[in-house]
């Protein structure tokens, strides 16, 4: 620390005289190593932000993004490790990452990079980690938009599906909702493209139906009769004849249970559609979440 005060008023005072943002970058991003090294990483977080702007300064847009990503990461690691030991520090450090995040992301978006998205979805799963879930699903959900306009449908289906994720672990269910209309959008226009290309979209169908019955358990949770139908019938839709015919008094089945507020009826039923489900289907977060949160939230009690 002695060595980090020593070199910062050195430096201060040479750039009030005359700047030397080529030396400073060096002696910065050495403070930086040799901080993180010791695991004061809010120090070591300031340093990457001063060498960042020593490198807005020189003209060099990406290494100035990547130092104000790595002051986001290191601050969100410090609030993270502060809660572990118990350090109560407030979201002080939360919302300095997310500001070191932002300019990392606004760096790269003025050269037209697609890496920018990536960055608020590193902003996100912080944001996750630090527990807030509503601001971690809305960066989500701008990354998706972002994947989106740059043709990367796989990075935007797994962005909408954390999007809906942090929503529904903050009870907003309608955001969660809508979230997955969202999502079922861009699986549509995946089919679409993959099916252009020669490709039957088995997989992305899948999806679409994972998706589809996910929507119909959440307005059932959300105790939404006529949504909960008109997504019961859009998922019979995407449903081979075959399962529909199965599977429609059961998802009838669960329509009337949800509305009875019966957990345990409701759970065997659920257990009878999950049969119809490819293992790939049951390993998605997504549908497990929304099943275990069908049968097991105090909503249905």
């Amino acid at each position: 620390m002695e060595a980090f005060t020593r070199a910062t008023e050195k430096l201060r005072r040479r750039l009030f005289r005359k700047p030397a943002t080529g030396e400073s970058v060096s002696i910065f991003r050495s403070l930086k190593d040799a901080l993180a090294e010791e695991g004061e990483l809010r120090h070591a977080a300031f340093c990457a932000c001063a060498v960042a702007r020593c490198e807005e300064a020189l003209s060099r847009p990406f290494h100035q993004a990547s130092e104000y990503s790595q002051a986001g990461a290191m601050l969100l690691n410090q609030q993270l490790t502060d809660e572990a030991q118990g350090v109560a520090r407030g979201d002080e450090l939360v919302d300095e990452a997310m500001q070191c995040f932002l300019l990392a992301a606004k760096a790269y978006d003025s050269q037209g990079s697609p890496v920018a998205f990536t960055v608020l979805e590193q902003l996100a799963m912080g944001l996750e980690a630090a527990g807030r879930h509503n601001a971690a699903a809305a960066y989500f959900a701008k990354a998706g938009q972002g994947h989106m306009r740059h043709g990367s449908e796989g990075a935007a289906m797994r962005c909408f599906e954390q999007s809906f994720q942090c929503h529904f672990k903050a009870d907003d269910y309608e955001a969660a909702a809508a979230a997955l209309e969202r999502l079922g959008e861009v699986i549509a226009r995946r089919i679409t493209m993959v099916q252009a290309l020669g490709a039957d979209g088995a997989t992305e169908r899948g999806m679409q139906v994972e998706q589809a019955l996910s929507l119909f358990l959440v307005r059932i949770i959300q105790r939404e009769r006529e949504a909960a139908k008109a997504a019961m019938l859009a998922l019979i839709q995407q449903l081979p004849g075959q399962d529909q015919q199965a599977l429609t008094p059961l998802l009838q089945g669960c329509m009337e249970l949800g509305d009875g507020h019966d957990p345990v009826a409701l759970k065997k039923v659920l257990s009878e559609v999950q049969l119809w489900l490819s293992e790939e289907q049951l390993s998605v977060n997504l549908l497990r979440l929304v099943l275990e949160a069908a049968t097991d939230r105090s909503f249905l009690q």
